[in-house]
């Protein structure tokens, strides 16, 4: 028995020897260390758009700052996102593919809606909506009914757009206008919450939609 394992091991042995020998003549090391060729050339882009991920990572788990921040800060962040994403999304992206694509004037409308993959085009107006529910949820979970508001914010939410016909669509990349399409969009948001809010105090229809809003993720991914 003793002599049987010893020569498994020669075995093995002279296996190593002979895989390292092997190793070194392709310049392969099992460490991944190659130290006998030279070192890759980074390619730069790649590593700006991992640095850009990791910081947007950083950010999205970084929202206790905006949470203990002053009301002030809140305000400068969110109405900044939302700035710089109506100039981007609705002047700078347009501009930029009408002025360096080839041919934009026979697919530039249509590329320009399509937008950049992943949505990045439209990251920092849809963020503004994001982080400012985020600020409002205690509010949002706390709701009070108000009639009145409601009836202010369907009567505003409807007459301008008869009146206008101002649209956000961020799949189309539609946004009509800064301040009224945004208060258009904050008005239909209230109303739909304290519409939900009515609709949860009755047991009939609490019991019918809720079904539908547990199941609500499912509903996404197969309409």
């Amino acid at each position: 028995m003793v002599t049987k394992q010893h020569n498994i091991l020669n075995i093995l042995a002279r296996y190593g020897q002979r895989s390292s020998q092997d190793h070194s003549h392709t310049g392969y090391n099992p460490t991944g260390h190659n130290h006998t060729r030279h070192h890759k050339q980074r390619v730069k882009h790649i590593d700006v758009l991992k640095g850009l991920s990791i910081i947007l990572v950083v950010l999205g788990h970084s929202h206790w700052v905006l949470e203990h921040a002053s009301w002030r800060k809140q305000t400068l962040v969110i109405t900044s996102l939302l700035v710089s994403g109506y100039a981007f999304t609705m002047h700078l992206w347009p501009y930029l593919v009408m002025t360096f694509a080839p041919n934009a004037h026979w697919y530039g409308n249509e590329l320009v809606r399509l937008g950049l993959p992943f949505g990045v085009d439209i990251v920092l107006l849809s963020s503004f909506f994001f982080l400012l529910g985020f600020l409002l949820k205690h509010h949002v979970v706390h709701f009070r009914f108000r009639p009145w508001w409601l009836a202010v914010a369907l009567l505003f939410f409807v007459g301008m757009h008869i009146r206008y016909d101002y649209a956000l669509h961020f799949f189309g990349r539609r946004y009509d206008h800064l301040l009224w399409t945004t208060l258009i969009a904050l008005a239909g948001i209230y109303a739909m919450t304290a519409l939900a809010w009515f609709a949860s105090q009755q047991p009939v229809l609490e019991r019918a939609i809720s079904f539908i809003g547990y199941n609500s993720l499912f509903v996404l991914i197969f309409h």
